[in-house]
């Protein structure tokens, strides 16, 4: 009966060593979750701000474009650059 408790005893140590050792791992894995999810945000800000200013230089070709040749054809060019509703139409 005394080896029973014994054996019991230094089971729940082997089992209380195994879950604290998992619960470290369990808060590190979610401190590298948190870094990966900043970074993602991060490179996605990154993406979109490069989308941005690919645009913006688009949209100013488009306007030089326009300035040198009064060409109302590139108007809608711009129009779809800038995401703008079509002009009414009138009837």
């Amino acid at each position: 009966m005394e080896r029973e408790r014994v054996g019991f005893r230094e089971h729940i140590s082997a089992v209380s060593a195994q879950l604290r050792e998992s619960e470290g791992e369990t808060r590190l894995l979610r401190k590298q979750s948190a870094l990966l999810k900043e970074q993602l945000r991060e490179s996605e800000m990154y993406k979109e701000r490069t989308q941005i200013a690919d645009n913006v230089e688009y949209v100013k070709n488009i306007v030089v474009k326009y300035l040198e040749t009064n060409d109302k054809a590139v108007l809608p060019a711009l129009q779809q650059a800038l995401k703008a509703p079509p002009p009414p139409t009138t009837t």
